[in-house]
């Protein structure tokens, strides 16, 4: 009797231990799953944040800036020549843009010198700007080197601009509502006047300081020149 019940015991705590065994792997295998789990989490946020870190802004070059240059003398100045720039922003970018301006005879002799300045000009947007070669005539030709600046922190409103010109016999009204949620600050305006062959014969322009949002604000300009037709321009800021 005795050796059965020693059997039994022993038979018991061999189970046991063949039990203990055979768990332990299974534990193992389960932690080292969870270590490969966190460990490929971990790679990939790595990679996510390294991907973001490689934008880049596309530069912008002179190609990205179109001109269409007009050389004036006009019969009420009798002794400045007048150079206008119609300057459009073909690039992805808002730019600031710096110009230094050559005047040059027929013989390629420089005879006159002047800057331009466009604060900001955001992405296909057009403005004016016009430089005076002070009591200088004879201009044949001008030269330009054009520095770019961008981006810039200012952001531009002339898209943010809706204008109204009203043509009269003897005089011109423009009428330019802010139609964003800001304030404009120092908004310069440019009205061109064409005659019918588009040479450029007159100019005005206005400096309007602000306009608050939703206002219109309204300016009358007296003509003393045949023209065909009439465009106005913007140069602006909003700091």
């Amino acid at each position: 009797m005795k050796k059965k019940i020693t059997m039994v015991v022993l038979a018991a705590y061999v189970a046991t231990m063949l039990i203990g065994c055979s768990s332990g792997p299974g534990n193992s295998t389960e932690t080292a799953t969870e270590a490969t789990t966190e460990a490929t989490t971990t790679t990939t946020e790595a990679t996510t944040t390294t991907t973001s870190a490689t934008t880049t802004v596309k530069e912008v070059t002179e190609s990205d800036i179109e001109i269409t240059e007009y050389i004036s003398t006009f019969k009420y100045n009798d002794s400045d020549t007048i150079y206008t720039m119609i300057i459009k922003n073909n690039s992805d970018e808002i730019v600031g843009l710096t110009f230094s301006l050559l005047a040059k005879d027929k013989n390629d002799s420089v005879i006159g010198a002047a800057a331009a300045y466009v604060l900001t000009l955001g992405p296909g947007e057009e403005t004016a700007e016009i430089a005076f070669f002070e009591n200088v005539r004879g201009v044949h030709h001008v030269t330009r080197e054009m520095k770019i600046e961008s981006p810039v922190k200012n952001t531009t409103v002339i898209g943010d601009l809706e204008s109204q010109i009203h043509k009269n016999k003897k005089n011109v009204v423009l009428t330019v509502k802010n139609k964003s949620e800001s304030e404009t600050a120092a908004v310069y305006a440019y009205l061109l006047f064409f005659d019918k062959k588009g040479k450029l014969v007159d100019y005005a322009s206005e400096n309007i300081y602000a306009i608050e949002p939703g206002e219109t604000y309204s300016k009358q300009f007296d003509t003393y020149t045949s023209y065909s037709t009439v465009k106005v321009y913007y140069s602006d800021s909003r700091w």
